[in-house]
């Protein structure tokens, strides 16, 4: 009898302990949003743009202050020259990074941002030749596949290059580093 109090009373405190974390979490993505740095104008009749500047500012504003997708969109800008800044490869990547290396998305949107902000650097060191590493490519291509965003139909056409330029014994090392690079300081 008693046994089964106390592990009724331990099963008690896992849930509420559960609870708790999921409530802390509701609240920290809540006050993510809340305390935005910046606000986008009049969105409700036009598109945010990386043409207008008061918005190009706030983008900018907001992927250094650690939102994913704005940090996703300013890369993407920043790598292609599009942006009022012109072309910034390097910032760019910086951009990329810090996106891929969000740990806990806040919503479906930054999750898939992360996704893509891997394909991007992976697709960047394939492509560009100022930052080109064919490993790199394949390790960041290698991380984009696995996520959710690229299953099934949506795979990494990249990867499937990528692959064939390295030596097959060598994928399973690299595969193994890549998820070094989601910790990295650089």
């Amino acid at each position: 009898m008693k046994r089964r109090a106390g592990e009724e009373a331990a099963t008690a405190r896992r849930t509420l302990t559960g609870a708790v974390y999921v409530c802390l979490i509701a609240m920290l993505a809540q006050s993510a949003h809340a305390t935005a740095p910046c606000e986008f104008e009049n969105t409700t009749h036009r598109r945010i743009s990386y043409d207008n500047a008061k918005d190009w500012a706030c983008i900018k504003l907001r992927a250094e202050h650690g939102e994913t997708y704005w940090q996703f969109y300013a890369g993407i800008h920043l790598a292609a020259g599009t942006s009022k800044d012109g072309k910034q490869l390097q910032t760019a990547m910086a951009m990329y990074k810090r996106a891929a290396r969000t740990v806990a998305p806040v919503d479906q949107a930054s999750d898939f941002a992360k996704a893509h902000a891997m394909r991007s650097l992976g697709t960047l060191y394939l492509r560009e030749p100022e930052v080109k590493s064919v490993e790199l490519a394949y390790q960041w291509l290698y991380l984009s596949s696995q996520h959710r965003a690229y299953s099934g139909s949506n795979a990494v056409p990249e990867f499937v290059e990528v692959q064939a330029a390295i030596p097959e014994p060598k994928h399973a090392e690299l595969r193994k580093r890549a998820v070094e690079l989601l910790t990295a300081n650089d």
